[in-house]
């Protein structure tokens, strides 16, 4: 469980072949690092909807899912907190279980619209793209990894405004993002409006 994860569900990059993710023309391969945990060095990840999922008496139905390289500790399917958001979680100790309640009526919010873009603070400590996932707002205008992040919304993108932005892309309320960045042909002017 790791309620701080922002994405409902990660498996370890191995099950995607078992799920049949691999197969789907709607998974998404990332260019760059869209999600890393320490000590990991595979840029291998992927996003897919999974039709459903069950474990034990847990089911669900279209579970917006990554596939990464995990730390061999946490080799193990991570619940992230949207998917955690859909169910009353208790936790028993004694008996070392966890048991997951379902709310009635309750739809979790998966994120589905974005800009396809993923942010970090460089070496500089400059706000530069880490990661594109294909065919999304951002790598279809262009966008590659490490471009530099100058300008968001008439704001300049300072170390200090890092959450900000995050919170604007992820932000399902939020339909669209006017970006000034900094690529190699030089400085860019954009506007990226997100899709499903």
């Amino acid at each position: 469980i790791d309620t701080g994860q922002p994405y409902p569900l990660v498996l370890p990059l191995t099950e995607l072949e078992k799920t049949g993710a691999s197969q789907k023309k709607s998974t998404l391969k990332a260019k760059g690092a869209t999600v890393k945990w320490p000590g990991t060095t595979s840029h291998d990840i992927y996003l897919a909807r999974l039709d459903s999922l069950s474990a034990g008496d847990l089911k669900a139905d279209q579970i917006m899912t990554v596939f990464a390289e995990l730390p061999a500790a946490l080799s193990v399917p991570l619940l992230g907190g949207d998917f955690l958001s859909r169910y009353l979680i208790k936790i028993d100790f004694n008996h070392e279980e966890i048991m997951l309640l379902p709310k009635t009526g309750y739809r979790g919010l998966d994120h589905s619209f974005s800009t396809g873009l993923h942010i970090y603070r460089n070496a500089e400590n400059r706000l530069a793209v880490r990661g594109v996932w294909e065919r999304s707002p951002a790598d279809l205008a262009g966008i590659q990894v490490e471009d530099l992040i100058l300008e968001f919304n008439a704001k300049k993108a300072t170390p200090e405004l890092h959450r900000e932005l995050w919170l604007l892309l992820n932000d399902d309320q939020v339909k669209s993002v006017k970006l000034l960045i900094e690529t190699k042909k030089g400085p860019r002017k954009l506007r990226l409006k997100k899709k499903k």
